[in-house]
């Protein structure tokens, strides 16, 4: 009885194999531009191009790109390959002679030979304007110990249609005295509990969820609801204990091209915890794509004026 048993359940398991030929999924490879073009600082971009995923993560970076550079619509240089130390397993990447600077407009024309050529276009927006920044412990009235630390940075917002932010708290643990060196390390904070990051979110997600939104590597908001105004963000540590050793705070506070704001966005949104990721997961929703404004391509052109304030703990 059981060998038929044995029998039939591997009929039945046979069955249901079925070979599926990816190859016909298979599309033309594509150009991928990745950078960032950072007010005050050199234009450094990689040109690739897109793979199968079962081509087994092979090289793809593509050396022999031509890559045109246009500022304020006249041409300024052909971005040169430099390779990489290959000790550090670094291929390289195509660096300007070219540094930007705010409000420039800047134009990338990519073609490589087997390639459709292509284009992408971005602006260095204007600096934010950093008010004051302040990191408060609050000691316990029992037995005079730190129970938590809370954050509260100011900020001007620029009276313009339109502005995109990414903001970033670290923390400095002092470990030379005499020279006033700092060991950093990115904040981990509950940015649910700054309503200015929580705009974004549905109100399925903050009635059906217990909204947390994690900004370890920081996260990006518009000027939508305080365009033109003063505006104070107020943060707090998770932690019932912190340590009393002294320390810094530096508050990063990066001004985004519009671009550049919906691709970080994109990735914020697949990493938060949202009714429409659990939908996602559970295969009732199309997963979220990810933004790109490379025209012809894939990857993301971006500007980016960067801002920081350092100060101790009070």
């Amino acid at each position: 009885m059981k060998t038929i048993l044995y029998i039939l359940l591997g009929i039945s398991l046979t069955a249901c194999l079925t070979e599926v030929d990816l190859s016909d999924l298979r599309e033309s490879p594509r150009l991928v531009v990745n950078g960032v073009a950072v007010a005050g600082e050199p234009l450094r971009l990689s040109v690739t191009r897109t793979w199968f995923y079962t081509d087994d993560h092979p090289n793809v970076v593509i050396p022999d790109a031509t890559v045109r550079l246009y500022v304020n619509d006249h041409y300024e240089e052909t971005i040169p390959f430099v390779p990489g130390d290959t000790l550090f397993n670094a291929v390289g990447s195509y660096q300007a002679a070219f540094v930007p600077d705010v409000s420039d407009r800047l134009r990338l024309e990519v073609s490589a030979p087997g390639y459709e050529a292509i284009h992408a276009e971005t602006v260095i927006p204007q600096a934010s304007k950093l008010l004051e920044a302040k990191a408060t412990r609050e000691v316990s009235t029992t037995d005079s110990t730190v129970k938590r630390v809370l954050y509260s940075i100011s900020f001007q917002d620029a009276v313009e249609e339109d502005d995109y932010y990414l903001f970033r708290l670290e923390e400095g643990n002092l470990i030379n005295e005499v020279d006033s060196m700092y060991s950093w390390r990115v904040l981990y904070l509950d940015y649910a509990e700054e309503p200015l990051f929580v705009q974004s979110a549905s109100a399925l997600d903050q009635i059906l969820f217990s909204q947390y939104l994690s900004g370890y590597d920081g996260r990006v908001f518009s000027d939508e609801s305080i365009n033109g105004k003063n505006y104070t963000i107020r943060l707090q540590t998770s932690t019932h204990y912190v340590s009393e050793a002294t320390k810094r705070l530096r508050v990063r506070l990066y001004a985004i091209s519009a671009d550049y704001y919906r691709y970080l966005k994109t990735l914020q949104d697949q990493s938060d915890r949202s009714f429409a990721n659990h939908l996602i997961d559970a295969g009732l929703a199309d997963p979220i794509r990810v933004y790109s404004n490379i025209d012809g391509g894939l990857g993301i052109f971006g500007g980016c004026t960067p801002n920081r304030v350092e100060v101790d703990y009070e």
